[in-house]
């Protein structure tokens, strides 16, 4: 195996109380005890350093109630029959501790990083001495900014790594797969619906959480998963589009996103929230499916897959039939109805797609500006218009009932947003009015 002397940019990572509480414990057992994985690529690149792994050989359970003691951590035990897997949950951080002696098997450190997925996330670090173990030649690939794969079965192995490598694309400013992790991951990806949805779920969504998802569309339309899983074509391998042009439609908006966000703050609107912005590139993946397929009807699909959740669904789904872009005042009061508490997403999207076009439409100028001003001003009652009637008072004017009395609320509700009415007599007045012409 691999070895180098101590490097001094582990020194900051050494000197965090939580792994120096976790070297003397594992001294205090007799232990070998090694840091492992993200935590190490991170701190190589000058990353900021959130969630450890570590290593230990035997004493796992001993070590991790000490520090859980001395750290004032929560101890959870993830699995196996003899809790190899633990995880210890302090007030600023995670660490994650398997024992390669437990569960009832002995594994030596480099058969442990022999399992892992990528070579810069399969290096160690002795807690004892500093010294860096790198069987696979991750240092180098941390240099070359290159994610390639362990061994050949790194990815079949475990098939949800096919979604972990465009995630790192994106995670990694700079970093991609070399020719041979690509064709592995790709000769992968058809077995990805034998991983328990969740995961699945849970690795899309740092996908779309992270900036630059064209680049990771790419990646998975490279490994033939977009649009295919998009479409939930995978399981044949034949997909029924034109992928390189929905990948085109697909992308180009979302590389002005940052372009659009930054356009709409400086007109006054806040910066929208990861939720917000994840939410509308996930919407921008899915209008890119039309018009071979029905964008809304595919989301759906996704969403019972299990792919997406409940919440996620609910936030892109108004984003995939927005109004065209709005150029007049009555345009704008109908988007701002329509996108509803979505408004921003909605905003951003539009934007976004506007700017993606050859010729910058006219409207991103003085009517955006104008509709941001609305926006500001008017936004929350236009997502949520005032009742000026109830359906009582709408049964006594008409003589109306049923599916009547909703026609008539929402004729009067649509007519506030063109602004026709303003208030409760004007409302009678006018739902009287369009009575008599009807």
């Amino acid at each position: 195996m691999a070895s180098h002397l101590s490097d001094p940019r582990f020194d900051r990572l050494l000197r965090q109380p939580h792994v120096e509480a976790l070297a003397a414990a594992a001294r205090s057992t007799g232990a070998e005890a090694h840091l492992v994985g993200g935590a190490l690529r991170d701190c190589w690149l000058r990353l900021a350093v959130k969630d450890l792994d570590a290593v230990v050989a035997g004493h796992g359970l001993e070590i991790a109630r000490q520090l859980s003691r001395l750290l004032s951590a929560k101890l959870v035990r993830l699995g196996g029959e003899r809790f190899a897997a633990l995880r210890l949950v302090g007030a600023d951080f995670t660490l994650d501790i398997w024992d390669r002696f437990g569960n009832q098997q002995e594994q030596s450190l480099g058969e442990d990083l022999a399992r892992r997925d990528l070579t810069v996330n399969a290096m160690a670090l002795d807690l004892a001495n500093g010294r860096l173990s790198d069987p696979f030649g991750g240092r180098e690939d941390l240099a070359r900014r290159r994610l390639r794969a362990v061994t050949d079965e790194s990815f079949s192995a475990d098939p949800l790594r096919v979604l972990r490598l465009p995630r790192f694309a994106l995670q990694l400013a700079g970093f991609g797969p070399d020719h041979h992790t690509l064709q592995l991951a790709r000769d992968a990806a058809p077995a990805l619906h034998r991983v328990a949805v969740e995961r699945i779920r849970d690795e899309l969504g740092k996908i779309f959480r992270l900036a630059g998802t064209q680049r990771a569309l790419t990646l998975l339309h490279q490994l033939d998963l977009y649009p295919a899983l998009w479409l939930g074509q995978t399981a044949t391998g034949e997909v029924q589009v034109d992928q390189p042009r929905t990948l085109h439609r697909a992308t180009r908006p979302l590389e002005r996103i940052p372009e659009a966000a930054r356009r709409l703050q400086t007109l006054g609107l806040d910066e929208p929230t990861q939720s917000e912005l994840a939410a509308t590139r996930l919407a921008l993946s899915f209008r890119a499916l039309a018009p071979e397929a029905n964008p809304a009807a595919q989301l759906e699909a996704f969403r019972k897959a299990g792919y997406l959740s409940r919440t996620e669904a609910a936030n892109v789904a108004p984003l995939l039939h927005l109004p065209q872009p709005p150029r007049s005042k009555l345009d704008r009061r109908t988007f701002l109805h329509q996108s509803a508490e979505h408004q921003r997403p909605a905003l951003l999207l539009t934007v976004a797609e506007a700017l993606a076009t050859p010729e910058r439409p006219p409207w991103t100028e003085q009517p955006l500006a104008d509709l941001v001003r609305l926006a500001r001003q008017e936004g929350d009652q236009l997502a949520h218009p005032p009742r000026l009637l109830d359906g009582h008072e709408v049964q006594q004017l008409l003589g109306a009932t049923g599916k009547q009395i909703g026609q008539a609320l929402k004729e009067i509700e649509r007519a506030w947003v063109e602004g026709q009415v303003t208030s409760k007599a004007e409302a009678r007045a006018w739902l009287l009015r369009a009575r008599a012409a009807s």
